[in-house]
């Protein structure tokens, strides 16, 4: 069939067939069966009425039916879903951060807030207790971040889930929001929400699970995990999809400079970068198993009535993509399943990573701290011990080697208590 004005480029041709013995047309439910008189033009009218051949007939009906058909593929693949999980999900981290920052209420506990005039219970805390101009290591604690000590000890699994939607401070959010909006726009048109909400989910959740496992005593919240899964998932969708994308060739390099800058910016300070790899491999192996498009098998009979006309039949997939499904779906269900038993079974697998290496490194454009002050990654979480019968305080930070602080003679309140914490701990 030629390709008619207003058509959609060529495309892979599909969801009809025609049987050579019986010249039966099978339409999908969901296009319109197109009947004689609306598929012929004035000029084939008028040659009908003087001496039309059936055959003519028919390869007329069947050349309209096939661009209506090959119209309805394009545009129900690729493309033509809208983003809106994605553009869902970035409003909603903008929104638990403010909410973030409205429960921390930084004036109502320290006199060093930034911008306090300005924005008053909005503000920010101190660099020394925040340097990513956010709210305090108590309140991300309070609201869900990850420690392995209240998700395994004190059952509140929650946090997995909860922390993937925390943000440590401003730059913090909005690099996420970038990257998930980067990452996701395209894999949501091409594949629809229900695909991008699993993989970014499942992605978060992965990379908070390993990261309580490979690095216990630090707190760590945002959705970096996730994001770097979307990422993840776009190298496996080129793969996939090699034959039905739109110049393939050009992603490559794309996503080869993407790669280089995560992997650059991975060497900043307040970095978890074992919740960024965790997330990138489970997106790679999710992209492999459920993010592929069908090919098309296609046959051109070469003679008879139909000369020409062209018989098309789904394939699910083909032999690559079968090969990469079996290698990958066994990968990913390991790795969620091992997480899991090493997780909640308590097994300490830390001392084996060697994880430190993989913290911050110096560059041209950051010197590392000597310490970890709460960031992307929070390494402190504080312990509070009170003694009424001797009004005794005692401070202490996990996982860090100084001693507590003790106060003594005085009845603290909560709040003042989580103030000292911060300070006590951030260093």
């Amino acid at each position: 069939a030629e390709v008619g004005e207003g058509d959609i480029g060529p495309a892979p041709l599909d969801f009809f067939a025609v049987d050579d013995e019986d010249l039966l047309v099978t339409f999908p439910p969901d296009i319109h069966r197109p009947s004689l008189e609306d598929s012929f033009d004035d000029s084939l009218k008028d040659s009908f009425e003087s001496e039309m051949s059936a055959t003519a007939i028919l390869r007329n009906l069947i050349g309209r039916a096939h661009r209506k058909v090959r119209n309805h593929i394009f545009l129900h693949t690729l493309g033509h879903h809208r983003p809106y999980f994605v553009v869902f999900t970035c409003l909603l981290n903008l929104g638990i951060f403010m909410y973030t920052m409205h429960y921390n209420n930084c004036p109502e506990h320290s006199d060093n807030c930034l911008e306090a005039d300005a924005l008053g219970r909005f503000s920010f805390e101190a660099t020394s207790v925040n340097p990513l101009y956010g709210p305090s290591p108590r309140t991300l604690l309070n609201m869900g971040a990850k420690s392995t000590e209240l998700i395994v000890e004190k059952g509140e699994p929650w946090r997995l889930v909860a922390a993937v939607y925390l943000h440590v401070g401003v730059v913090h959010v909005l690099s996420n929001v970038a990257g998930t909006l980067a990452y996701g726009w395209t894999l949501e048109k091409d594949h629809g929400w229900m695909k991008v909400a699993w993989l970014y989910n499942l992605s978060g959740i992965s990379s908070m699970m390993w990261s309580a496992i490979m690095k216990p005593k630090g707190l760590t919240v945002g959705a970096s995990g996730a994001s770097l899964g979307m990422f993840g998932c776009n190298f496996a969708n080129l793969v996939m999809n090699w034959s039905v994308l739109d110049e393939p060739m050009l992603q490559i390099p794309v996503l080869l400079v993407a790669a280089g800058v995560e992997a650059f910016m991975g060497l900043a300070p307040y970095v978890d970068n074992v919740s960024h790899i965790a997330g990138f491999a489970t997106g790679l192996l999710f992209g492999f198993i459920f993010f592929y498009h069908p090919r098309i098998a296609q046959d051109i009979d070469a003679s008879g009535p139909l000369a020409g006309v062209v018989r098309a039949q789904w394939q699910n997939q083909q032999g690559h993509q079968w090969v990469l499904i079996a290698l990958a779906a066994p990968m990913l269900v390991a790795m969620m399943f091992l997480s899991f038993v090493l997780l909640f079974a308590g097994i300490d697998v830390s001392g084996f990573c060697g994880c430190e290496g993989l913290d911050c490194q110096d560059t041209f454009l950051w010197t590392c701290p000597n310490y970890n002050p709460p960031g992307a990654e929070l390494m402190h979480d504080c312990n509070t011990d009170v003694f009424p019968s001797n009004m005794t305080t005692v401070i202490s930070c996990v996982g860090s080697t100084e001693a507590p602080l003790t106060i003594i003679g005085e009845q603290l309140s909560q709040e003042f208590l989580d103030m000292l914490c911060d300070q006590q701990c951030a260093h």
